[in-house]
Formats: C-alpha cells, structure tokens, sequence
C-alpha cells in the first residue's frame, strides 16, 4: 500500500465474507489496485436499513481518490451493502451500487 493508502471497507478483502459467492472474483481485484494504485478512501456515509438473524443491509458512499497523475478516476459510489456474520464480524455478502459519481 502506498502512503495515501487508507484501510477502508470497499477496500480491503478481509472485510469479504469467505463464503460470499463474489468472494475469489473481489479479492483479487481489490489485491490488484491497492499494489498498483495509490488510493485514498473516505467512507462518507453509512445508513444502517434493516437486518435480521443473518444479515444486515446498509446504504454506503465511499469517496475514492488517487495521486494525481496515476490515472485513477477520483469517484463517490453510493451502494446497499449486504452483510453477514462471520467469525464473530459482520463482513460483506454483496453491494449493488446506486451510483458512482465521476469528480473533477
């Protein structure tokens, strides 16, 4: 992780739940632009929706950016997170996102 780099959920693949069918396919992802980009997230909001035994549902805007010139678009995406219990941590099942907004 470059200096910029801040932990941060959309960001990190141990906030993954194992058993989430997307699982392999956002690890490696995630691995990848966090050795390759230098990015910034900040969570900006966290709406907490609802939940039951198994799962909670949360509404996230995640502001991304990266070093000038690195050639990362600096973004906000507003997303439903769905988590789920594992290992005594929520983690996340899915997101499904709202919007992703480009900024200057």
């Amino acid at each position: 992780m470059g200096p910029r780099a801040r932990p941060c959920l959309h960001l990190r693949a141990d906030t993954v739940d194992s058993r989430s069918p997307d699982y392999a396919a956002t690890k490696q992802v995630l691995a990848g632009q966090l050795e390759d980009l230098d990015l910034e997230a900040e969570l900006v909001k966290f709406d907490f929706m609802d939940h039951d035994d198994e799962f909670a549902v949360v509404r996230v805007k995640t502001k991304t950016s990266g070093t000038p010139g690195a050639g990362f678009t600096d973004n906000v995406v507003d997303a439903i997170v769905l988590f789920r219990q594992e290992n005594g941590a929520r983690t996340i099942w899915s997101e499904e996102i709202v919007a992703v907004d480009i900024l200057p």
